[in-house]
């Protein structure tokens, strides 16, 4: 960890989604031993994995991110498939639900510092 980098942190939940809206929630039930990879996002080819760690007992990881890039976490648990809550933004710039699929989050410190890196 030193100046280029940032920390990318969450949770993970099992999770129930909405047959009418489609949306998912959290079930408040952490998932431990969940293996979280970060995935850099490049605009040709395979995204990049840049490292992975296992989730704590509460659910918790915490991974770094390299300031400029955009990133996105990757879950993997045998037999269980994984897509992010649908959450609004904690910046007070962004109304929009929190998805990171298609274009990764920014890695930056104005994200960092209002909470985008945290969701």
């Amino acid at each position: 960890v030193d100046a280029t980098t940032l920390l990318l942190e969450g949770n993970v939940y099992s999770g129930k989604k909405d047959p009418e809206t489609g949306l998912v929630h959290s079930t408040g039930c952490p998932l431990s031993n969940v293996q979280v990879c970060l995935m850099r996002k490049v605009t040709y080819g395979e995204d990049i994995l840049q490292n992975c760690i296992e989730t704590d007992s509460n659910g918790y990881y915490k991974l770094f991110a390299l300031i400029g890039t955009y990133v996105y976490p990757k879950v993997q648990y045998s037999g269980h498939n994984f897509e992010p809550l649908n959450l609004k933004t904690k910046s007070r710039h962004d109304d929009r639900v929190f998805t990171y699929g298609s274009t990764g989050i920014y890695a930056s410190p104005t994200n960092r510092k209002d909470g985008v890196l945290s969701q």
